[in-house]
């Protein structure tokens, strides 16, 4: 009766062709040359495969955690930036003035551009939309700007101050 390998003791071919494998992928006709060139009868070769797989299973999970590990540090580094350009907002306003120089920095407290929001969809002029139901916010937008007039059927909402910062 053949002996099968263990998963310490791993022949040197299934080791290259783990390391194969990781390297590029194998046309559909070198899979049973690569089956060929393994040694062992077919259920040694069965169990060696599925030692392999189950390692390529392992790595992508642990690789997975990671994954998920940084893409939390990313949101929580994120979040602190965003509470960090809110605490200079907040000194910004303090001062009462909407432009700071230091020696290393510039800090602007900026207002957001304004917005306009449907408020009744009936009363928009038909210069405003494209469709029926699809209206042309950016066109609606510019005539705002240019004339200093709301257009029937939006309101003007105001954008939120942001904080900008210039390093030198």
């Amino acid at each position: 009766m053949p002996q099968t390998l263990s998963t310490f003791d791993i022949s040197q071919s299934y080791q290259n062709l783990e390391q194969l494998l990781v390297k590029k992928e194998l046309e559909s006709n070198e899979y049973e040359a690569v089956l060929q060139d393994l040694h062992g009868c077919a259920q040694e070769k069965l169990d060696n495969l599925s030692y392999i797989y189950k390692q390529f299973r392992a790595k992508e999970k642990t690789l997975m955690q990671h994954i998920n590990d940084l893409r939390e540090r990313k949101k929580r580094f994120q979040n602190s930036q965003a509470r960090i350009k809110e605490l200079m907002k907040i000194l910004l306003q303090s001062m009462q003035k909407r432009k700071v120089e230091t020696t290393e920095n510039t800090f602007c407290l900026v207002q957001g551009q304004a917005k306009l929001q449907v408020r009744d969809k009936q009363k928009i002029a038909a210069d405003f939309r494209e469709t029926v139901l699809k209206v042309k916010k950016r066109k609606a937008l510019t005539f705002y700007k240019n004339n200093k007039q709301v257009p029937a059927g939006f309101r003007v909402v105001k954008g939120k101050d942001f904080v900008v910062i210039r390093s030198r």
